[in-house]
């Protein structure tokens, strides 16, 4: 272990809607960091990369709130999860 850091894989995914359509947002870590990718309705697929975990944290929440803009939304099955969101 570098620096006493359990270095753990990790991915986490959210899905939001809008109408009928779907959008996945996965946040995972990569061979060079960590990708922020956007899989949309129209199936093309949006990657942002990181070079390290600070910087995901520092722009991931801006994310949700444009998709939220856009009039994207957590299903209502995730509406307790839609709270950590807005924040």
């Amino acid at each position: 272990m570098a620096g006493g850091l359990l270095a753990l894989l990790v991915v986490m995914i959210w899905f939001f809607v809008r109408g009928q359509e779907h959008l996945k947002c996965e946040v995972r870590q990569s061979e060079g960091g960590y990708e922020l990718s956007l899989d949309g309705p129209d199936r093309r697929r949006h990657v942002h990369t990181f070079d390290t975990p600070s910087e995901l944290l520092a722009r991931f929440p801006a994310f949700p709130r444009a998709l939220k803009l856009e009039g994207w939304h957590l299903p209502p099955i995730w509406s307790g999860a839609e709270a950590v969101l807005r924040s």
